[in-house]
């Protein structure tokens, strides 16, 4: 597999190729490869099953959310896309690595420097206000398991989630929590079902400082202390903003290095290196 990736990679630098589509897949599926007709009418059929179960879901958030907040755009139309270093790298991750979380990652840099705008990951819960956590820690006593450990926050964020959307939160998936755990996240969620649902998230404040980009901070306690770490989850910024411009350039600095330890892997010079 990692073969064909990069042969297909290698195929379409060589065609001096910029922009890959489903057209061009084909192609080179059934003249490169050589797929029988029969697999190549089943991999049009997979991207048309997936294009019609695409345009279903923006349907469906459509009525949920009203028609004019949800929109689709082409990534192609990023001005960023045009300049041959980012292109390459996008389609380095998309195509040759398969690493979508990657090329999202420099995707979200572009859109915030051409759109501005707050860039959020659909999972990304909102952080609770200090009268939740105040609630959560005197209810544990303290113990901090129920901030930090995986299974409890996500029962905790269910229950949450499903009471500022008018969801039953006695649905709460408790697999694999003790039945004490359980009893003290009943205890929590009723809690916090008594709060006003405006109160449950901090708020963001959207007035910031040109040229500058605030993120999203994860703390996590670990057996040394608190360790607080920068998360591309959450970001806000003005379009142009000059501190998008340098985090677009130290990426673009990360792949010139790898491209450099590619290469030199390709032409032996590494394994001469490191004799």
């Amino acid at each position: 597999m990692i073969k064909l990736q990069d042969n297909f990679f290698n195929y379409c630098i060589v065609k001096g190729v910029t922009e890959i589509n489903d057209e061009l897949r084909i192609n080179y599926l059934k003249n490169v490869i050589k797929l029988s007709d029969d697999d190549i009418g089943n991999y049009q059929k997979t991207i048309n099953d997936n294009k019609d179960r695409v345009k279903k879901l923006i349907l469906d958030l459509q009525k949920q959310f009203g028609e004019n907040r949800i929109s689709i755009k082409d990534v192609n139309s990023l001005t960023s896309l045009s300049k041959s270093e980012n292109n390459h790298n996008y389609q380095t991750e998309m195509l040759l690595r398969w690493n979508y979380p990657a090329a999202s990652d420099l995707l979200r840099m572009y859109i915030l420097k051409e759109h501005g705008g707050i860039y959020t990951d659909t999972d990304m819960m909102p952080a609770y206000s200090k009268q939740v956590i105040f609630k959560i820690m005197m209810q544990t006593n303290g113990d901090n398991r129920f901030l930090e450990d995986l299974k409890l926050r996500r029962a905790i964020s269910d229950g949450v989630l499903r009471y500022v959307n008018n969801q039953n939160i006695d649905e709460v998936n408790y697999n694999e929590i003790s039945d004490a755990d359980k009893n003290i996240i009943k205890k929590i969620l009723t809690e916090i079902s008594k709060m006003p649902e405006d109160s449950i998230f901090t708020k963001i404040n959207t007035r910031i400082p040109r040229d500058t980009m605030p993120i999203l901070r994860r703390y996590h306690l670990w057996p040394d202390g608190w360790n607080i770490r920068g998360l591309n989850g959450f970001m806000l910024s003005h379009k142009g903003s000059e501190v998008i411009d340098a985090v677009i350039a130290g990426q673009n600095q990360a792949y010139r290095e790898l491209r450099r330890i590619r290469d030199n892997i390709h032409s032996e010079i590494y394994f001469k290196q490191t004799d």
